[in-house]
């Protein structure tokens, strides 16, 4: 059923693996992480290669924290009170860009300050993977991208998170005034399949916080999962043939409603993604301790953490001894 004020997505329900080409090539990453240059001794060569880099699926890590953010309210754990910047981490919420465009998922409870840190200053649609209230926090500012395009920004989110968003922001889905930026003019969508915007596919992957069915989302060989206790068979083969997974890992314990930090591994080892990335963690988890431990081909993101994706020919011409001691020389 379409709730009021969306629109329902035309693709509808298909069968999903079908008609996505899977790269079965793992290639190269180049992160650029702040204060740290972590590089695969790129060379780029040629301006074609750049525009088709461009088209390459990129991640933008603007808060990986759990509910609480860290440091936590009150807590004096060595976590907390570490001198280390990427311990420092807002709520969950991440920009991917995909051929020429920049989709937001989750508008987290600090999500002006994060794109005030990372420079984000357009975004071309809003993918929601539930209605939590770190998730949703930062939902009132994206009233300053209505201002700066001066367009009404689309926002897609399956149904229970549409509803949700609709009782919880029912004033960003009327017209109020004739201008934009005096509050969030939005268009909501209803997600139930694969769907296309501006042209990109976007294919979302339904998975189970803890009783609550919430989405991931897939662009490309990129794949984005959060706040996931269990992902159903049919979604882990979604997951396959990835260059680059993002999984959440909330800490070393078991948790009714989140993956530990074991069994984020597990599922990462089962699909086998060329690299993954860890978010959404609580003070539990040290960066620097738990990076450490973790296999080469899995890392512990942070908050300013970019990550950007290559095709099969650049990985065959740039990966080399560089790329294996590229995880040393950042730490």
């Amino acid at each position: 059923m379409l709730i009021p004020g969306a629109t329902r997505n035309p693709l509808g329900r298909r069968a999903i693996l079908g008609s996505l080409w899977l790269s079965r090539s793992r290639p190269c990453l180049t992160i650029d992480r702040n204060a740290v240059l972590w590089s695969a001794s790129l060379s780029w060569g040629h301006a074609a290669n750049w525009m088709l880099l461009r088209r390459m699926p990129e991640i933008v890590f603007l808060g990986t924290g759990t509910s609480n953010g860290i440091p936590v309210v009150g807590c004096d754990c060595a976590v907390c009170r570490s001198r280390d910047a990427r311990d420092r981490r807002t709520r969950s919420s991440v920009v991917v860009r995909y051929q020429g465009q920049q989709f937001l998922i989750d508008t987290a409870t600090e999500l002006r300050l994060q794109a005030v840190a990372t420079g984000l200053d357009h975004i071309d649609a809003v993918l929601m993977t539930h209605a939590h209230a770190d998730h949703t926090g930062g939902f009132d500012d994206l009233r300053r991208f209505n201002e700066l395009q001066q367009e009404h920004l689309p926002v897609y989110a399956d149904p229970v998170t549409a509803g949700m968003l609709r009782d919880r922001y029912a004033y960003t889905f009327v017209a109020q005034y004739p201008f934009y930026g005096g509050k969030p003019d939005l268009n909501l969508y209803e997600v139930d399949g694969p769907f296309t915007v501006h042209d990109v596919k976007v294919i979302p992957i339904p998975v189970h916080h803890g009783r609550l069915p919430i989405l991931g989302y897939r662009f490309g060989d990129l794949a984005y999962i959060t706040d996931a206790k269990v992902i159903p068979p049919e979604s882990m083969e979604l997951l396959r043939d990835l260059d680059l997974l993002v999984l959440n890992a909330l800490r070393e314990r078991p948790h009714p409603t989140h993956l530990s930090l074991g069994e984020a591994i597990e599922i990462i080892e089962e699909v086998q993604p060329r690299r993954a990335f860890l978010t959404h963690l609580s003070h539990e988890l040290g960066h620097a301790v738990v990076d450490a431990r973790l296999p080469a081909s899995i890392q512990v993101a942070y908050d300013g953490m970019k990550v950007q994706t290559m095709d099969e020919a650049q990985a065959a011409a740039n990966c080399g001894p560089a790329r294996e001691n590229a995880r040393a020389a950042a730490n």
